[in-house]
């Protein structure tokens, strides 16, 4: 069900922002463009099945809302580093640390 509705994007129950008609959340397009510093056309480029209104509407909710996004994305990688801090060393992970990987 949906709460809210802002041009493109849609805010779940959970609070979530998607694009309207997509099941890509606002976060996943916006962590792409700040990765890979795109542009609004890049990302179009991207993802094909989005409009660049769709995007561009994504990106308005992110500066609207940029604390709390960042903030999201932040907690992300905290927590991705802290899974991969206790995760196993396998056979695999030890050849490629062997071979100058990082994994």
């Amino acid at each position: 069900m949906t709460i809210a509705a802002i041009n493109h994007v849609l805010i779940d129950d959970a609070g979530v922002a998607r694009l309207d008609g997509t099941r890509m959340k606002v976060i996943h397009l916006v962590k792409e463009m700040l990765a890979r510093q795109l542009s609004p056309q890049q990302l179009r480029e991207t993802f094909p099945h989005l409009s660049l209104a769709q995007i561009h509407a994504a990106l308005s909710y992110y500066y609207d809302h940029q604390s709390v996004v960042d903030a999201e994305i932040q907690r992300e990688l905290i927590e991705f580093d802290s899974e991969k801090a206790r995760a196993e060393i396998t056979p695999g992970r030890e050849k490629l640390r062997k071979l100058g990987h990082r994994p």
